[in-house]
C-alpha cells in the first residue's frame, strides 16, 4: 500500500502495521497532509468497516495538523496482492 501511495506522488511519513489487517498511513498530498486508515481482508474474505474509535482517533490526528482523515478497504487475493479495486472515503 505505501509504495503505490508513493508512486501516485504522495510522500509517506509514517504508517504502522501494529493490527493485522490495519494500517494508519500518514502522508502527505500536493496541498495536504492525509491521515488514511487502510482495513484490508484476504479474498473471499471483504475488509470490515472502521468502528467508532477508528474514526475518532483518526479524525483526532488530522486535525492536530490541519489535515484530513480518510478510510480505505482492500481486499488481497491469496498472494497478496490486490483482488478487487480499493475503496477510499473521506472521514467527516
Amino acid at each position: 500500500m505505501v509504495s503505490s501511495l508513493r508512486s501516485k506522488g504522495f510522500t509517506v511519513f509514517r504508517w504502522d502495521e501494529d493490527a493485522p489487517g490495519a494500517n494508519a498511513i500518514e502522508m502527505q498530498g500536493r496541498k495536504k497532509r492525509l491521515f488514511l486508515h487502510v482495513k484490508a481482508a484476504v479474498a473471499p474474505d471483504k475488509p470490515k468497516g472502521l468502528t467508532l474509535e477508528e474514526k475518532v482517533r483518526i479524525k483526532k490526528r488530522a486535525e492536530a495538523v490541519k489535515g484530513e482523515a480518510w478510510a480505505a478497504r482492500v481486499t488481497l487475493d491469496a498472494t497478496l496482492g490486490t483482488a478487487d479495486s480499493t475503496t477510499w472515503r473521506r472521514i467527516l
